[in-house]
């Protein structure tokens, strides 16, 4: 602990070695000033009250803790019923309302964003703040696919090991994945290939989309990865206009986002 006193008498220059008038303090050149080694009108800051003057203390030392108090152990609760099955989706859905499929999950960890690795898939869910996960499709990262005006990173939830893509090597990242309440069991697909509900064409994986081979939600085109895109053949997330040269990174960052803030991932070779 630190203690910087400056005493103010009510003089016309208070201190040593002052210049000017109505000085409080020393080494001060100026009218007016309440500090050291202050010149005109400069601002004082903290350090300059810190001199030879300054007198130090240690902190006294943290009392000890006090020993336990005895009580009396808990009476044992009595047993919970079993929770009843779920309830089956509505008519005209194959899952059930709880349930989110959320399309190219990112993690921004220490200020930096990342795609989210598939090695630990139930381990998102759970930061999520669901018991699980279900369905899940893959994406392959390299320096120029599927994003060609950006590179990005993987990182997995569970481990927080990194994976960067290189001339060499590509890294795994999640397209979309299923995250489950407790108890509820992952969607089923319906007559045309559907997961999910609202889907209108075949083989999408996702929820509300119009077209068909879609991974995520609310896409109108075919063969799509994301959410709320219009088009074919686009990874990505709000393309209304435009080909996949228009996605930036910025668009990748979601109100899924996970910020994560603890000590540095470790890098895989």
């Amino acid at each position: 602990m630190k203690i910087t006193s400056l005493i103010h008498v009510h003089e016309m220059l208070t201190g040593n070695r002052n210049i000017g008038w109505n000085n409080v303090g020393s080494n001060n050149t100026g009218e007016n000033i309440i500090c050291h080694n202050l010149s005109g009108n400069d601002r004082c800051r903290l350090s300059d009250l810190l001199t030879g003057e300054t007198y130090f203390l240690d902190a006294p030392p943290y009392p000890p803790p006090r020993p336990p108090r005895p009580f009396d152990p808990p009476s044992p609760s009595p047993p919970s019923p079993p929770l009843p099955p779920p309830s089956p989706p509505p008519p005209g859905q194959t899952c059930d309302s709880g349930t989110r499929f959320i399309a190219l999950p990112t993690i921004e960890y220490n200020g930096v964003l990342y795609l989210t690795s598939p090695s630990s898939p139930d381990a998102y869910c759970r930061l999520k703040g669901f018991a699980g996960s279900g369905s899940m499709r893959i994406l392959p990262i390299t320096l120029s696919t599927p994003f060609s005006k950006f590179s990005i990173s993987t990182l997995d939830p569970g481990t927080l090991e990194m994976c960067t893509p290189t001339e060499a090597t590509s890294c795994q990242s999640i397209a979309v994945i299923e995250c489950l309440p407790e108890g509820i069991p992952k969607c089923t697909p319906d007559a045309s290939g559907n997961i999910g509900n609202g889907n209108i064409g075949s083989n999408n994986l996702g929820h509300n989309n119009n077209g068909n081979n879609n991974v995520g939600n609310h896409n109108h085109g075919s063969n799509t990865t994301g959410s709320e895109n219009w088009g074919d053949n686009l990874v990505c997330n709000n393309i209304q206009d435009g080909g996949q040269d228009t996605c930036t990174v910025t668009d990748l960052r979601t109100t899924d986002t996970i910020v994560l803030k603890v000590h540095a991932p470790s890098h895989t070779p």
